[in-house]
Formats: structure tokens, C-alpha cells, sequence
């Protein structure tokens, strides 16, 4: 079988010799082969896949199905960046020290007599399920192109650790494993086919807040794991948080760039702009500008680190420098820890390096460019990668408000969340029929979920005049931007409060809004209107969901206060926009009823105003206008514009059963509710659900410069949840 590969190249020769029609056959055999391989590892990977979220219980074979099917509609998505991978891993070179061990290409038998690997076409190393002993041979078998993807997890991080794995999988990497903190996680990760191991950790088994002796832990755990992975001496490691997610396959772009660069350290930056301008924004791109880059924190989410003697002196030092609870105080993290450690004697590199001497000039480091390793500003704040119209290698999702909610919000609202199988989310096109659609439910049947969309009514008049000016910091007293931001919150949010009525009153799911931002909110500074005023950010902005709705209380876990006293539905705005949901969505599309309403006296029904700014553009939208409704109903408003839910579920009984209802405009009612308890209930869910927004300079020194919002604004009297009270009149005012 060695002999193989020698023997076709004496064949290609000879036909090479023999003219046109020579080369022509050796094309031929080399498409073949490259097609051959494409399909192997397709295959393999929808096979993974589908055993990731199958929990090998009874019963659990139609969510397996389910999830083979979503598998073949990523396998659909990612066919070219495969193609791409397959020949960017022929070529790779490994990017160990001289000696070290290049990529598999052969099964291995190594670890506890089982066997671990096979080899898929390209190199690439398919796992099979096992507990990975963290030793040499085994990391050294597991690692593709001699690098190890790693992280580490509790089980309370399940579906975050589901999702780290999927974006792997369906990026073709194979070569990771899970760090598990308890042997809960490691036993579900097992019985899930999940590459892992066993770490020990002084985690607690709920999420570690920022801060907390459990944050202390968790920064401790990766600085030893990484050490233990660095003395092993078997891989390069490629260290991923649980929220820095793959798109596509980074690898080829790290090796070049080691290549070219000589770097033993690549760190993810919390810089918000590219210090060059952005010319090869493809994978061409080099690494940032170090002169320029090297200010931000670099972040220690996403690293890839050679195993030498320097990284790892660097790595003992980072776990000695941890080991201290006095460096944790102050909010003081890992992060800042790593950061110090390796500004230590930073020898600062000559205008356009791509890499600087760091600890004490024993480490090359190089920054990977900040378009192609986003962090959650630059993708979902900037929305950089859509400006530059190029996909990022990853997405690691910082700068979020609301803990893990927040960040897994962010991931669904761009389509990235590949998490457990939440019911019909998952089902897809590819491979589901219209009576396996129908037997589901996402065909409207018995027990479908039912959708709620809205048109947002957005007047020019509310979104004009937000450009932020450079050098300027917004005073609460003084700036009419900062009214001007709170018409345009306060005009939406009363919208969702309706539609959230609505969803409640007719037994569906709200599909929440696009919602746009006046001004971004930091954490905790004033500022011009935007974090990065260079960064070229237009105002307003399409803002993530969590900079405005506390998402955190959303899901039944706020940091303080109560908890919803109802329960409502919502999914993402972008629910109906995946490719993976496109049956879904042309059936809910093309069954959807056209709800208007229409006040006393007039003749036609209200229409929203919609938005026409770019960043207001919406596929569902899109896909509503050029697909007629199936139906057109109207519902009648009383003359005081209050609606009750009794009378929403009789005038629109023959409409029950659609799968989604667009209503037409919100402004013209008020939807509330006959019984006195769910009304309370509800009033009291939605005076916590929304966010604050951060920062003006106060009018007096030390004053806050915070602010909340108040969905009740538009309700006269009413009392705030930090019990102030508006009588004739409401205002924005700051703190508590």
C-alpha cells in the first residue's frame, strides 16, 4: 500500500509524456480522487454529526435523524470551503519544532489497546468516541498537522460544549478534545462520541460570574491545561473558549502564517480596528500591524501556542502569577494575567512587523488580523465581515452583555448556534420531505409551533441625525443625540411590549425584532456615541438584542431581581433566515395571514412606516412581501385603543391554526388582558425585561451616567422597577 502513491506517479508520468490526451487522463484521475476524498470526509462528518447530539438513549433515534439531516444541510453550505481545505491540508506543513511530528495519515491503535483514529481523506483525523488520556502518544494521535484543539468545559456548559464541537466538525476539524472540570460532563461527552478528558479543577459546577472565586478557577484551569499540553511536547495547541466558535478551517491560514513569520505565539486582540488598512481581506490577509496592534489586550480565547522551551517557561509563569488570590482582586482575570506575563521585557517591533519579541524576547508573537478572528464587537456590533463581504475563520463572542445567555443570543442571531436540537428549529431542506415536515409539525399540524411577526413602524424622523462627532463625550442634560435615542428606543420597545401581548393573548412564539440602536451602549464610560470612533461605525446601528432586552432574565437567570412571572416565547429575528431552516420558512411564509388593524372610522387598515436603511434590511421581511398571504384578516380597535386578548382569540379563531401571523402595524393598538392576574403577571415580566444603556457625563461630578430603559413609558402614572414614579409626564433619568 506504501508502494501506492510512488507507483501513480511513475503512471502520471509516463502519461504525461504522451501529449494532450495524456495529461487529460491524469486530470481526469486527479479530480476523481480530490472528489473521492471531498465525499469521504462528507460522509464522515454527517455521521459525527449526527451521533454528537443522539444521546444513544431509547427513543433517541428521531433526533438523531434530525440532526444527520441539519448535518448534510451544513455539509450543503460548506462544500466549496471544503474543497478548499482538503487541498490547503495536502500541502500544510507541520508547525512543530524541527523534529517534531507532522499531520496523520494512518490509523493508530495507541491509547489503552483501542482504537483511537482513522485517517480521513486530506489527513484530516476522524475521531472515534473515547476518553483521551493526556499523554504524549495520545495527543500526538489525535492532532492533525501537528495541532491539538482544545478547551475545557463543566456541564453546565453542555450546549455551549455542543456547539464548540459542531462548528469543528462541520469545519472538517477533527483533531479536538474537551477538558471536562467534573465527571458528569465527561460521561455525557463519551456517550456522546466527544473527544475529552478528564482535568482537574476547582470550578464550581454552576457558571463562573466575573469576579467570583469561581472566575479565579476557571482562569487557573486553562493556565494549567495548557501548561500539561505544552510539556507533553506532542502538538502545537490551538486554544479555543467554549465561545469562540470555527467557521470554516483555520488551519492552513495559521501554518502559512507561522511560515512566513517564524511566530511561536498567535493571539486573538481585543482591538476593535485593523491597525493597516484592510487590502487582502481574503485569507491572503497578513497578521495585524504589531507597532500598532500590540496596545489592546490580546485575548486568551483564541491562541495557537508552539510547544518550545520558551512558550513553555511563558505558560509556568501565567499558572505562578494565577496561583496568587491578591492578583484576582480589582476584576483582575487570566486574561490580564497572560498579558502581563508576556509584556515583560516586550522588545516594541520596527512600524509593519508582523511579530514582536515577547518575555523578555524569547517569544515571537504575532496578533491574527481582527477581520478573520472576530471578536463579538468587530461581527456583531461593527458587522465588519459583512462591510469586507468575507467569511471569519472564527468568531470569538466578547464584548456581550448578559452572561451566556447574551452570548448565545449573539450566536443565533447570526446563525451560528448549532447547539442541541430544540424541537422544529432543526429541521432543513436537505433530505426532509413534505410528510416528514408535515408528521413534525413544521408543516402547521398538531403541536407546530406558531409564529407572530411584526412590521416594525420606523419614520425617518426617528432615525436621522445620529452621526457620532469625533472628540465630543454625550452629556444627559445637554445633547439632543441622547433624546433623540431615547424617541427611537422608547417607539420600538413599546412595539415589542404590544407584540409580546399579542404572542401571549393567541399561544405563539414572537419572532423578536430587528431593533435599532441611536447610540451604542458601553460598560461603563461615557463616550461620542460609538465605543471606537474610528472604526467608522454608522448610527444607528442593528443593534444585538442584548445591548437592549436583558437576556440573562429572558432565560429564568438574572444576576438580581425577580424572575419572569410568565414565561413568553420568542425566538431570534434571524429564525426563519438560515439555510438549514428554508422548508420551514417557505412553508410558514406561504401559509402566513396578513393581520391588520383598523381603528374606528377609518376606512383602510394601519401600515407600519418601514425602515429603509441598509441596516435595516431583513430577509424574513423580504420573504413575506414577495410571498402572498394565504389569508387576510382584520382586527377591529375599540375606540380607547385597548385590545383585549379575549377578543384577539375571537376575531381570529378561523386563523388559529396558521403557522405564522404578520401583523401589519402595532401602533394602533393596545393589547391587554381581561383576567386581572395574567395582566399583572404580565406587567410585572416586562417591567424587568429591559437592558440600561451606558454612558453620558453626568451633569454633576460622581452622579451616574447610566441609564434604564422603561417599556411602561407611554403608560401614565406608572412606577419604574426602581420604584420612581411618573405621573403626567416621563424622562429618561439616570442611574440608580
Amino acid at each position: 500500500a506504501r508502494s501506492w502513491p510512488a507507483a501513480v506517479g511513475r503512471r502520471s508520468a509516463r502519461a504525461m509524456a504522451t501529449g494532450p490526451s495524456g495529461a487529460r487522463c491524469r486530470n481526469r484521475a486527479v479530480y476523481a480522487i480530490v472528489a473521492i476524498a471531498i465525499l469521504a470526509v462528507m460522509l464522515v462528518s454527517q455521521h459525527q454529526f449526527a451521533g454528537l447530539w443522539a444521546s444513544r438513549t431509547p427513543g433517541s433515534e428521531d433526533e438523531a435523524q434530525r440532526s444527520l439531516r441539519y448535518a448534510r444541510a451544513v455539509s450543503g453550505r460548506l462544500r466549496q470551503e471544503e474543497r478548499a481545505a482538503v487541498e490547503d491540508t495536502r500541502t500544510a506543513q507541520a508547525i512543530l519544532p524541527v523534529g517534531g511530528r507532522a499531520g496523520l495519515t494512518e490509523p493508530h491503535e495507541t491509547v489503552d489497546g483501542a482504537r483511537t483514529a482513522q485517517a480521513a481523506p486530506g489527513g484530516a483525523v476522524v475521531a472515534e468516541p473515547y476518553e483521551l488520556a493526556l499523554t504524549a502518544d495520545a495527543v500526538r494521535a489525535a492532532a492533525r498537522d501537528g495541532v491539538i484543539v482544545a478547551t475545557f468545559a463543566n456541564l453546565n456548559h453542555l450546549d455551549f460544549v455542543l456547539n464548540w464541537v459542531a462548528h469543528l466538525r462541520a469545519a472538517g476539524l477533527h483533531n479536538h478534545f474537551v477538558g471536562c472540570t467534573d465527571d458528569a460532563l465527561r460521561d455525557e461527552l463519551v456517550r456522546r462520541r466527544v473527544r475529552c478528558a478528564r482535568v482537574e479543577s476547582a470550578m464550581p459546577v454552576e457558571e463562573a460570574k466575573w469576579g467570583s472565586s469561581g472566575f479565579a478557577a476557571m482562569g487557573r484551569t486553562k493556565g494549567a491545561l495548557l501548561l500539561r499540553l505544552l510539556e507533553l511536547d506532542a502538538a502545537a495547541v490551538l486554544f479555543l473558549d467554549l465561545d469562540a466558535v470555527v467557521l470554516r478551517d483555520p488551519l492552513p491560514y495559521l501554518l502559512r502564517a507561522v511560515q512566513a513569520t517564524g511566530a511561536e505565539l498567535l493571539m486573538h486582540s481585543d482591538s476593535l480596528v485593523a491597525s493597516t488598512a484592510v487590502l487582502d481581506v481574503d485569507d491572503a490577509a497578513p497578521l495585524e500591524d504589531l507597532r500598532r496592534s500590540i496596545g489592546p489586550e490580546l485575548n486568551t480565547g483564541l491562541f495557537l501556542i508552539r510547544p518550545t522551551n520558551a512558550t513553555r517557561q511563558a505558560a509556568r509563569e501565567w499558572v505562578r502569577v494565577m496561583a496568587d488570590d491578591k492578583f484576582f482582586g480589582n476584576w483582575k482575570n487570566d486574561q490580564q494575567a497572560f498579558n502581563q506575563v508576556l509584556r515583560q521585557g516586550l522588545h516594541y517591533p520596527p512600524a509593519g512587523a508582523q511579530v514582536a519579541e515577547a518575555f523578555g524576547g524569547l517569544i515571537k508573537l504575532g496578533v491574527l488580523p481582527v477581520h478573520l478572528f472576530a471578536s463579538g464587537h468587530t461581527f456583531s456590533v461593527q458587522r465588519l465581515h459583512h462591510k469586507l463581504q468575507v467569511r471569519p475563520f472564527a468568531v470569538h463572542v466578547t464584548f456581550v452583555n448578559c452572561d451566556s445567555p447574551g452570548k448565545r443570543s449573539r450566536l443565533r442571531e447570526a446563525g451560528e448556534w448549532l447547539g442541541p436540537p430544540d424541537g422544529i428549529e432543526h429541521l432543513d431542506s436537505a433530505g426532509l420531505t413534505l410528510a416528514e415536515a408535515a408528521g413534525t409539525g413544521a408543516a402547521g399540524g398538531e403541536g407546530a409551533e406558531r409564529f407572530l411577526w411584526y412590521d416594525v413602524d420606523m419614520p425617518a424622523s426617528l432615525t436621522a441625525d445620529f452621526a457620532p462627532v469625533r472628540g465630543r463625550v454625550l452629556r444627559a442634560d445637554s445633547d439632543p443625540v441622547v433624546a433623540r435615542h431615547w424617541q427611537l428606543m422608547n417607539h420600538q420597545l413599546l412595539q415589542l411590549r404590544r407584540a409580546l401581548a399579542l404572542a401571549v393573548a393567541s399561544n405563539r412564539t414572537l419572532l423578536l425584532p430587528r431593533l435599532l440602536c441611536g447610540l451604542e451602549t458601553t460598560t461603563n464610560f461615557a463616550h461620542s456615541g460609538v465605543r471606537c470612533p474610528e472604526c467608522g461605525m454608522e448610527l444607528p446601528y442593528l443593534c444585538p438584542t442584548d445591548h437592549v432586552l436583558r437576556m440573562h432574565y429572558w432565560a429564568g437567570k438574572p444576576p438580581s431581581g425577580p424572575k419572569p412571572a410568565l414565561q413568553i416565547r420568542t425566538r431570534e429575528y434571524s429564525f426563519l433566515e438560515g439555510p438549514h431552516r428554508s422548508l420551514l420558512a417557505a412553508r410558514a411564509s406561504g401559509a402566513h395571514v396578513a393581520i391588520e388593524l383598523r381603528r374606528p372610522g377609518e376606512q383602510s387598515a394601519a401600515r407600519a412606516r418601514p425602515c429603509e436603511l441598509t441596516q435595516c434590511a431583513s430577509p424574513t421581511r423580504a420573504l413575506l412581501e414577495r410571498t402572498p398571504a394565504a389569508a387576510t384578516a382584520t382586527l377591529d380597535v375599540p375606540v380607547d385603543g385597548v385590545l383585549l386578548d379575549t377578543a384577539v382569540r375571537e376575531q381570529l379563531r378561523a386563523h388559529e391554526a396558521a403557522p405564522l401571523w404578520r401583523v401589519t402595524d402595532l401602533t394602533a393598538a393596545d393589547v391587554r388582558f381581561a383576567d386581572a392576574q395574567l395582566a399583572k403577571q404580565f406587567a410585572e415580566t416586562m417591567m424587568w425585561l429591559p437592558g440600561g444603556w451606558c454612558c453620558t457625563t453626568p451633569p454633576i461630578r460622581g452622579k451616574p451616567g447610566h441609564f434604564f430603559y422603561d417599556i411602561w413609558w407611554d403608560t401614565l402614572p406608572h412606577t419604574d422597577r426602581w420604584g420612581r414614579r411618573f405621573e403626567q409626564k416621563w424622562e429618561a433619568l439616570p442611574g440608580p
